[in-house]
């Protein structure tokens, strides 16, 4: 028959052991003790596993050398191995041994207590004195539970409206992005960061000289070989003195045979402009291979170049588009905040600042000739918010700071206004300059009022607290059951709360 393998850790327990119990599919289970340690050493412990394993439908059979486990075993008929190799058909069958069952005794007789009355047994008549003494201590009793009820079922209730007055301050509240809670004077902020992006473009303000009108001429080839030279159209000429202006030939020009032969040639600048008005003789060189074969000159002044004066953009068109074009996405910054933010947080909106540029780019260059100048810019922009409810607590925790220890404020009673702000204090936090009042009483010694109106009437009690307390009306006194005369004498069943706790 199939037998599952269990083995034991030094640290195994009878829970640990039914949980490994119960992942054993076979209908034999062989529970290994480990080498060292001793674990499930009481006999219970292996009466547990046995019947957990009798409800799965299971025989258990261990493997110990321990004598004690051994000796549990064998009384409860559990199969015993000395290894894994020593599992024989014959010990799983061993049957359980039977307790020894003890007879010939017999059992007591019932105690006395328990025998039937005898018959004969009557009862004892009493006394008239014995009937009058009984009746006296059921009275005795009776008045001191009458007394005990008296003393401790009795409960009163007393509110009081003790007289205030109103405690006024200035204080000075600093939004704090470093805190998390309230604290006295700072109320607790936080960063808000938005990304805008914005296009704007604006007309030039510069001015730039620019070139217009092409200089025109002309040269005299030379020949400084015996063969004849084409000059073809497009043939380049410099002006080595004028900063290499180049001019081009506007048509093909051909040197007879033999040297000093030389042809006129009409030529144009490449690039217009006044600057391409050159004197005469500063064209000097050829370009290309020509140039070894021929010289050249202008023997006129080369003319018709013209500059204009047009639009441009200054430095002054870029800082002012970047002023307007932030202003504008600073505007836009803060109505996306406010639509992001929760109905009941608040935006410093002095506190808009610039976090990051991320984008920031022209469509010209200062000094470029341009009609107008277009400026895109991608912007991230934080300001600070809060939450207003915080002002309450931050403005209590306040008031309570600057009172003595005989006074307290009067709950729901705070009310401030704000003066100014909330501005900018620095570059991480804003102030607020705000007019708190709340009302506050003095402190009322609970104990001793206990003490010196316990036992007494309700019109008493009324008349001694309004000469021992300053009062903004009659206390109210409630006495349960309500028709007790008198406050209980017990201090403790006396309650003394103010008006505004009473809800």
């Amino acid at each position: 028959m199939k037998v599952h393998i269990l083995h034991l850790e030094s640290h195994d327990d009878y829970v640990s052991t039914l949980d490994k119990l119960g992942w054993a599919k076979a209908p034999r289970v062989l529970i290994v003790w480990p080498r060292y340690g001793r674990v499930l050493t009481r006999r219970l412990d292996l009466v547990l596993i046995q019947r957990n394993a009798q409800q799965r439908s299971k025989q258990i059979g261990l493997v110990t050398h321990d004598p004690d486990i051994r000796a549990y075993a064998r009384e409860l008929g559990i199969p015993v191995f000395d290894s894994l190799d020593d599992i024989s058909e014959k010990k799983w069958h061993r049957r359980v041994r039977s307790r020894p069952i003890t007879i010939g005794r017999e059992s007591p007789p019932p105690p006395d207590y328990l025998s039937p009355p005898d018959e004969t047994v009557r009862a004892t008549r009493l006394s008239p004195a014995d009937k009058i003494l009984r009746y006296v201590l059921t009275g005795v009793a009776l008045i001191g539970l009458l007394l005990l009820v008296a003393t401790l079922v009795p409960k009163a209730e007393i509110t009081i409206t003790p007289q205030s007055t109103v405690h006024e301050q200035k204080l000075t509240l600093l939004l704090d992005p470093e805190i998390e809670q309230p604290l006295p004077n700072r109320i607790p902020a936080r960063w808000e960061a938005i990304v805008v992006e914005g296009t704007l473009r604006k007309p030039t303000s510069g001015s730039a000289t620019v070139p217009d009108q092409t200089s025109i001429g002309s040269v005299i080839f030379t020949n400084l070989t015996t063969d004849s030279v084409s000059i073809p159209e497009g043939t380049g000429l410099r002006a080595s003195a004028h900063g290499d202006l180049r001019f081009v030939t506007t048509e093909d020009v051909n040197l007879a045979p033999g040297r000093n032969s030389e042809a006129v040639a009409e030529i144009q600048a490449v690039v217009p402009g006044l600057a391409s008005n050159l004197p005469i003789g500063a064209i000097d060189s050829v370009e290309g291979p020509l140039g070894l074969v021929v010289s050249v000159t202008n023997p006129e002044s080369t003319s018709g170049g013209t500059d204009e004066t047009r639009p441009a953009v200054s430095p002054d068109d870029r800082i002012n588009l970047i002023d307007e074009l932030s202003s504008q996405l600073y505007i836009e910054a803060t109505e996306k905040i406010l639509a992001t933010l929760d109905s009941d947080l608040r935006l410093v909106e002095e506190s808009l600042r610039l976090r990051t540029t991320i984008d920031q780019s022209f469509d010209r260059e200062v000094g470029e000739p341009a009609d107008s100048l277009s400026l895109n810019l991608v912007m991230e922009i934080e300001g600070l918010v809060y939450h207003p409810d915080d002002i309450d607590s931050t403005v209590r925790t306040a008031l309570e700071a600057a009172l003595s220890e005989e006074t307290l404020l009067v709950p729901d009673t705070l009310s401030f206004v704000i003066l100014s702000g909330p501005v900018m204090a620095g570059t991480e936090t804003a102030s607020i300059s705000i007019l708190a009042e709340q009302e506050t009483y003095r402190v009322i010694d609970f104990s001793r009022i206990r003490e010196l109106i316990r036992g007494h009437t309700k019109e008493y009690t009324a008349d001694l607290l309004e000469r021992l307390i300053n009062l903004e009306s009659r206390p109210e006194i409630q006495i349960s059951p309500a028709w007790f005369p008198r406050l209980p004498w017990l201090g403790f069943r006396i309650e003394i709360g103010y008006d505004w706790e009473a809800g």
